[in-house]
């Protein structure tokens, strides 16, 4: 695939997209357009002009799991006691020690179900990036129950000490990403 125009504003063809005429990884024909990029004071910014194309690639299905949980911390405790207390089998103290035990269990299990309904929904998994190190997650931690703190009390002070570690998680983020790219490239040494 080709296209007849210059990519340069000298006439010149300096980038190119290159792919097998029978692949139908490129859909219709590469188009060259000027972006039109200026400086802040209006003047153009480059002679180079920009190659636009449409790539015939899906992006991979997310992996959903659906998982389980119950809201305990929504359970009314005063009326969860009052029902452990007034549960027949764990007032009565009758029987063998498996017999207890199973009778315990089911009566706990049935009080839970009551009070804190069992939920269902889908979360997306999403696989680990390799340059999201135990700082970063520290970091991340600390900057949520800052983040929590302040939209909890709304108090300037509070949303200060938020920003600033959202610069530090954002400085940190682009260092670790930065020294993991390095040391690829290192590794790789002169293997194009």
């Amino acid at each position: 695939m080709s296209t007849d125009s210059a990519t340069h504003k000298g006439g010149h063809t300096l980038y190119l997209v290159i792919s097998r005429e029978s692949s139908p990884i490129i859909v219709g024909t590469p188009s060259v357009f000027d972006p039109y990029l200026s400086g802040n004071k209006g003047k153009s910014l480059g002679k180079h002009v920009a190659v636009q194309f449409i790539i015939n690639i899906d992006k991979p299905d997310c992996i959903q799991r659906k998982i389980r949980y119950r809201k305990y911390c929504g359970i009314n405790i005063e009326e969860f006691i009052e029902d452990i207390q007034s549960s027949q089998h764990l007032s009565n103290g009758g029987g063998s020690g498996d017999e207890l035990v199973e009778a315990y269990n089911k009566d706990i299990q049935n009080i839970i179900n009551h009070h804190a309904l069992s939920c269902s929904k889908f979360i997306t998994l999403r696989p680990e990036t390799h340059w999201y190190s135990d700082k970063l997650r520290s970091a991340k931690k600390i900057r949520r129950k800052a983040e929590r703190t302040w939209r909890r009390t709304s108090i300037m002070v509070h949303f200060e000490i938020y920003r600033d570690l959202c610069i530090n998680m954002n400085i940190l983020l682009f260092e670790e990403k930065k020294c993991f790219y390095s040391t690829k490239i290192e590794e790789c040494g002169k293997d194009q």
